[in-house]
């Protein structure tokens, strides 16, 4: 989540999910919401570590936040790749 305003959006529009309150406040309140929003996201991931065998990342036109997700989590890449 990039802001407590996308969290809200997600919240009314997205069938199934439910941020909480303390999120969408934690979001609105942080100085650079989008790397709060990594945090959060990394956060999560530790938590699924416990309960299942992985997780899927839907970061929507960011998917470039998704190596810093899990390098926050504690995930190593399984594979690196090659950029030109």
């Amino acid at each position: 989540m990039k802001s407590a305003k996308n969290a809200k959006f997600i919240n009314k529009y997205v069938p199934g999910v439910d941020i909480p309150e303390a999120i969408i406040d934690r979001l609105a309140k942080a100085e650079k919401p989008l790397e709060e929003g990594v945090k959060i996201a990394a956060e999560q991931v530790k938590l699924a570590q416990g309960i299942c065998q992985g997780v899927h990342l839907m970061a929507v036109k960011r998917e470039d936040l998704i190596p810093e997700i899990l390098n926050q989590a504690g995930i190593e890449p399984l594979f690196t790749t090659v950029q030109d």
